[in-house]
């Protein structure tokens, strides 16, 4: 069985990972199930059942993405792929894999929204890191029927690597309700970070 990039074990918090394995039992398969848990008691758990791709059959190249939730902790887990026959006889593997924060993918702390007494203008601040250089960010506003994207690309923010994002966007149009300010940034190899908070326009 193989975990991540090039069998590196490793995967990392709000990122997608690959597991892969060759399964072959003497009799059909009637189950597949992936179960990951924590080796030091971290709170992520993820139980998964495929057996729908995979029954039917004596062998299988299993391979699956799934993704590792952004709430999840760093720590040591196990995976283990857990395959049933027909006449209940089951091969099972676990493999040890670490949950690690990428440190090169963007990032974005502290986003704070604040809408002025007039109701048309939305500050915003935020910190954020990018370590391949930020290409571009977004801010989407939706709610109450209404939606409107602002890009933010100047020089001071383009191809930065570290900014304290402090501006402003015009709301005027925006009927009263409850909304969502979506903060996207996306860096200069693609790779992309979000942050959502929300504000009540009167």
């Amino acid at each position: 069985m193989e975990i991540g990039e090039n069998n590196s074990a490793e995967a990392h918090i709000g990122a997608p990972v690959t597991v892969s394995a060759n399964i072959a039992l003497d009799e059909n398969i009637e189950s597949v199930v992936m179960k990951i848990v924590s080796t030091e008691g971290e709170s992520w758990e993820f139980t998964q059942n495929y057996s729908h791709l995979y029954a039917g059959n004596k062998t299988a190249k299993f391979q699956e993405t799934i993704e590792v939730p952004a709430d999840a902790e760093v720590g040591n887990y196990e995976l283990i792929l857990t395959a049933t026959s027909e006449n209940d006889v089951v091969e099972e593997t676990t493999t040890p894999f670490r949950v690690s924060i990428d440190s090169t993918v963007p990032s974005i702390t502290d986003l704070e929204v604040g809408l002025n007494n007039a109701g048309n203008d939305l500050h915003l601040e935020a910190h954020i890191d990018a370590a391949k250089k930020i290409k571009q960010i977004t801010l989407t506003v939706k709610g109450a029927g209404w939606i409107k994207d602002t890009k933010f690309d100047q020089d001071h923010i383009k191809g930065q690597t570290h900014v304290h994002f402090h501006e402003h966007a015009d709301v005027d149009a925006a009927p009263a309700g409850n909304y969502q300010a979506i903060l996207l940034v996306e860096d200069e190899e693609g790779r992309k970070a979000v942050a959502t908070t929300g504000f009540v326009k009167n």
